[in-house]
Protein backbone atom coordinates (compact mmCIF):
# COMPACT_ATOMS: atom_id res chain seq x y z
CA UNK A 1 0.00 0.00 0.00
CA UNK A 2 1.47 3.53 -0.26
CA UNK A 3 2.33 6.13 1.85
CA UNK A 4 2.34 8.63 -0.52
CA UNK A 5 -0.42 11.26 -0.69
CA UNK A 6 -3.09 10.26 -3.98
CA UNK A 7 -5.64 12.28 -5.75
CA UNK A 8 -8.59 11.98 -2.96
CA UNK A 9 -6.15 12.83 -0.20
CA UNK A 10 -7.30 15.88 0.95
CA UNK A 11 -4.15 18.12 0.87
CA UNK A 12 -3.32 21.69 2.03
CA UNK A 13 -4.23 24.76 -0.15
CA UNK A 14 -2.03 24.44 -3.57
CA UNK A 15 -0.06 27.17 -4.65
CA UNK A 16 1.12 26.41 -7.82
CA UNK A 17 4.83 28.06 -7.80
CA UNK A 18 7.83 27.31 -9.84
CA UNK A 19 9.98 24.99 -7.31
CA UNK A 20 13.55 25.13 -8.02
CA UNK A 21 15.27 22.04 -8.66
CA UNK A 22 16.69 21.76 -5.31
CA UNK A 23 13.01 22.17 -3.97
CA UNK A 24 11.40 19.55 -5.99
CA UNK A 25 14.40 16.97 -5.03
CA UNK A 26 14.49 17.77 -1.54
CA UNK A 27 11.23 18.62 -0.36
CA UNK A 28 9.39 16.26 1.70
CA UNK A 29 6.43 15.02 -0.55
CA UNK A 30 3.02 16.67 0.48
CA UNK A 31 5.39 20.00 0.60
CA UNK A 32 6.51 19.68 -3.11
CA UNK A 33 2.54 18.95 -3.94
CA UNK A 34 1.87 21.71 -2.45
CA UNK A 35 4.04 23.97 -3.29
CA UNK A 36 3.39 23.07 -7.28
CA UNK A 37 -0.42 22.86 -6.91
CA UNK A 38 -0.46 19.01 -7.81
CA UNK A 39 -2.49 16.33 -6.39
CA UNK A 40 -1.11 12.03 -7.46
CA UNK A 41 -3.47 9.64 -8.70
CA UNK A 42 -2.30 6.22 -10.36
CA UNK A 43 -3.45 4.49 -13.65
CA UNK A 44 -3.34 0.46 -14.29
CA UNK A 45 -0.94 0.59 -17.16
CA UNK A 46 -1.45 -3.25 -17.74
CA UNK A 47 -5.36 -2.43 -18.62
CA UNK A 48 -6.19 -3.62 -21.79
CA UNK A 49 -6.93 0.24 -22.54
CA UNK A 50 -3.35 0.41 -22.45
CA UNK A 51 -2.11 -2.40 -24.60
CA UNK A 52 1.02 -1.01 -26.88
CA UNK A 53 2.43 0.66 -23.56
CA UNK A 54 5.92 -0.26 -22.65
CA UNK A 55 4.95 -0.85 -19.16
CA UNK A 56 8.36 -1.18 -18.11
CA UNK A 57 9.49 1.79 -19.35
CA UNK A 58 6.69 3.95 -18.53
CA UNK A 59 6.95 6.20 -15.58
CA UNK A 60 4.01 8.36 -15.62
CA UNK A 61 2.84 11.66 -16.94
CA UNK A 62 1.03 14.94 -15.71
CA UNK A 63 -1.84 16.64 -16.84
CA UNK A 64 -1.87 20.61 -16.67
CA UNK A 65 -5.30 22.42 -16.47
CA UNK A 66 -5.85 25.81 -15.48
CA UNK A 67 -8.04 23.82 -12.48
CA UNK A 68 -4.97 22.00 -11.38
CA UNK A 69 -2.12 19.42 -11.83
CA UNK A 70 -2.36 15.41 -12.02
CA UNK A 71 0.52 13.55 -11.51
CA UNK A 72 0.00 9.78 -12.59
CA UNK A 73 2.21 7.21 -11.97
CA UNK A 74 2.25 3.21 -12.56
CA UNK A 75 -0.33 1.64 -9.75
CA UNK A 76 2.11 -1.17 -9.44
CA UNK A 77 5.14 1.02 -8.84
CA UNK A 78 6.43 0.71 -5.29
CA UNK A 79 6.75 4.25 -2.86
CA UNK A 80 10.20 4.48 -3.82
CA UNK A 81 9.78 4.05 -7.26
CA UNK A 82 6.57 6.85 -7.06
CA UNK A 83 8.72 8.96 -4.91
CA UNK A 84 11.25 9.32 -7.97
CA UNK A 85 9.28 9.40 -10.85
CA UNK A 86 6.67 12.61 -9.03
CA UNK A 87 10.06 14.47 -8.92
CA UNK A 88 11.54 13.71 -12.13
CA UNK A 89 8.81 14.37 -13.78
CA UNK A 90 8.16 17.77 -11.88
CA UNK A 91 11.50 18.66 -12.67
CA UNK A 92 10.66 18.11 -15.88
CA UNK A 93 7.13 20.18 -16.26
CA UNK A 94 9.33 23.26 -14.79
CA UNK A 95 12.10 23.07 -17.25
CA UNK A 96 14.85 21.59 -14.61
CA UNK A 97 17.82 19.05 -16.64
CA UNK A 98 17.98 16.26 -14.48
CA UNK A 99 21.04 14.67 -15.80
CA UNK A 100 21.49 11.06 -15.05
CA UNK A 101 17.99 10.65 -15.19
CA UNK A 102 17.38 12.57 -18.35
CA UNK A 103 20.47 10.17 -20.26
CA UNK A 104 17.72 6.98 -20.02
CA UNK A 105 14.16 8.76 -19.96
CA UNK A 106 12.11 10.35 -22.47
CA UNK A 107 10.09 13.15 -21.71
CA UNK A 108 7.54 14.32 -24.18
CA UNK A 109 5.38 17.02 -24.02
CA UNK A 110 1.74 17.51 -26.02
CA UNK A 111 -1.01 19.52 -26.00
CA UNK A 112 -4.32 17.87 -25.97
CA UNK A 113 -8.37 18.90 -25.75
CA UNK A 114 -9.42 20.56 -22.55
CA UNK A 115 -5.44 20.30 -21.16
CA UNK A 116 -2.77 23.04 -21.06
CA UNK A 117 0.06 20.22 -21.54
CA UNK A 118 0.60 17.03 -21.02
CA UNK A 119 4.20 15.64 -20.00
CA UNK A 120 4.76 12.02 -20.50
Amino acid sequence: MSHLPTATAPSPTPVDQRPTLDQVLDLPMPELLTLTGARLDTIDVRAEKYAGLDVDTFVGYIVVRASGTLIFTPADASDRQRDLYVRYLTAKRYGHPVPDLDAVLEMHEFTARYNEAVHA
